[in-house]
């Protein structure tokens, strides 16, 4: 673990930073990426959102994984997967970023059932 942040300014939250649109579409492809690599790991986050994103000098931490699963083993893996990946969909939409959640999440999910991640 680590602090993100100044020492009497902590990170903000993704949710309360407005990102400039071509910034928007790195932060994106940056916190897929982040899903991508977790489901190769055998890792759902299972709460994701804007709330659970630090931003600070153009970079993203993501944080708070109590709620973390194993896919293999939690039969509702899919369904937090694809709820996370909604939630990251919709907030960086606001942006400018376009992306189809059930698209994204039904080609993450194929891909780590063929063991492709």
């Amino acid at each position: 673990m680590e602090y993100v942040g100044l020492p009497h300014d902590p990170a903000p939250l993704l949710h309360d930073v407005a990102p400039a649109p071509d910034e928007a579409h790195d932060l994106f492809t940056r916190v897929m990426r982040n899903v991508e690599l977790w489901l190769a790991y055998n890792v759902v986050h299972g709460d994701l959102s804007a709330f659970n994103i630090l931003w600070w000098e153009g970079n993203v931490t993501i944080i708070d994984f109590p709620h973390a699963v194993d896919p293999h083993v939690n039969p509702n893996a899919r369904d937090l997967l694809a709820r996370d990946v909604d939630n990251v969909c919709r907030y960086f939409g606001r942006y400018g970023v376009r992306a189809d959640p059930v698209r994204l999440a039904a080609r993450l999910w194929r891909r780590f059932l063929h063991a492709e991640l």
